[in-house]
């Protein structure tokens, strides 16, 4: 344990206030935790939070980022604890992975398990042998490896390996699906040029409500300390976008997967699993891991009492907080900004309606972002959503 100031508690350094890492700081802020965020991005909600003491700008460089890093790590009495939001950041990690772990307090895998959980390419030979079944795929390295797209049976699911923030500002979704490899050519090269590492898999049929997710911490044993299962309601885009609604839900077998996968291989640290139920047989599929950081969509289960973040922060610096969360058994997640524009879009369609809509959201909600805890960006996303959800109403109403 660090040697601390009476009732001092160690400082968090948050990479990046992204909205997942906006959900961190939104989890441990309560407990009076100093919190630090960090963006390259000043369109970033959490760069407009109150959560944090400091917000630090950084060129979007990992040579900036480490500096920008060590230089308020200077300041702190205390090593901080270190959490990671995104992919790109976990990865960041692994590249200076002993500058990072000699200056600060951070709970994950060793270095070459937590490449392989989040390099898709690596996924195959991770779970060989164990009790998961992934969708047939393809990797795609090479501008040459188009013709390899036509081994597997459309529809296809095409996305990258790592969802860097390059891929989401040249397209609106983390991935895409193709009935037809005529459909999927002429759109090949732009998505290379992008991305040179592509994943392609068969899809798994199925709606947005078919995907469930078991939310993992696991101590500096490698032994799964909570759990927490979810099942998706929507996403953004529909079927292969970013989690939008999403509900608690116990959910056994998938449980079970995840526990029994992290246990085998000796995981550590904050992570999940994404598994698809295929529609006619029922079979569970495992879409992707996350490692080394919390799932997009791990508010749900602070929502329903389970404060993933201060469990892991208790664990990392034997601080013993004690969790001010009320336990639920029906709490709902929305993000509402991806939300509100994904269900105007279902409603102009007439795939949904505006009380369907309401009726899906039964249960505790909560939302990403209005909260009575952070005025600046409560006051402002509450307006937005309002008014888009005025205008679900009326377009529900035209129809």
């Amino acid at each position: 344990m660090n040697k601390k100031l009476s009732n001092q508690l160690t400082p968090v350094f948050v990479l990046d206030v992204n909205p997942t890492g906006y959900s961190i700081m939104r989890s441990l802020y309560k407990y009076k935790i100093p919190l630090y965020g960090f963006t390259f991005d000043t369109t970033h909600w959490g760069y407009r939070s109150s959560y944090a003491k400091n917000v630090i700008l950084y060129k979007n460089t990992d040579e900036d980022l480490l500096d920008k890093l060590l230089q308020l790590r200077a300041e702190m009495p205390v090593k901080p604890v270190l959490f990671l939001s995104n992919d790109e950041k976990v990865q960041f990690a692994i590249d200076n992975w002993d500058v990072l772990q000699e200056n600060f307090l951070m709970r994950l895998s060793d270095k070459d398990l937590t490449q392989k959980l989040i390099d898709k390419t690596k996924l195959p030979a991770l779970i060989d042998g164990k009790a998961l079944k992934l969708p047939k795929n393809i990797d795609i390295e090479s501008i040459d490896d188009l013709p390899k797209i036509k081994e597997l049976q459309f529809p296809i699911i095409l996305k990258p390996f790592l969802k860097s923030d390059k891929w989401l500002k040249s397209f609106p979704s983390k991935a895409y699906i193709f009935d037809t490899f005529e459909e999927l050519a002429p759109q090949f090269e732009a998505f290379y040029q992008c991305e040179n590492k592509l994943i392609v898999q068969e899809f798994i049929p199925g709606k947005d409500d078919d995907v469930h997710y078991c939310l993992v911490y696991s101590d500096k044993n490698g032994k799964v300390h909570t759990s927490f299962t979810g099942q998706k309601i929507r996403q953004y885009d529909a079927l292969t976008g970013t989690t939008t609604s999403t509900r608690q839900i116990e959910n056994k077998t998938v449980e079970s997967l995840t526990i029994d996968f992290f246990n085998q291989i000796n995981f550590k640290g904050m992570g999940s699993l994404e598994f698809k139920q295929h529609a006619v047989t029922k079979d569970y599929y495992l879409i992707e891991p996350t490692a080394g950081r919390p799932d997009g969509q791990e508010f749900v289960a602070n929502a329903a009492g389970v404060n993933i973040p201060l469990i892991a922060y208790n664990e990392i610096t034997e601080h013993n907080l004690t969790p001010k969360e009320k336990k639920r058994n029906n709490a709902v997640f929305m993000d509402e900004v991806g939300e509100v524009i994904g269900v105007k879009l279902l409603v102009k369609n007439g795939e949904l309606s505006f009380w369907q809509w309401i009726k899906s959201l039964k249960g505790h909600i909560a939302f990403r972002y209005i909260s009575f805890s952070d005025w600046r960006v409560s006051m402002f996303m509450g307006y937005i959503t309002m008014r888009r959800t005025l205008g679900i109403l009326l377009a529900s109403i035209r129809r």
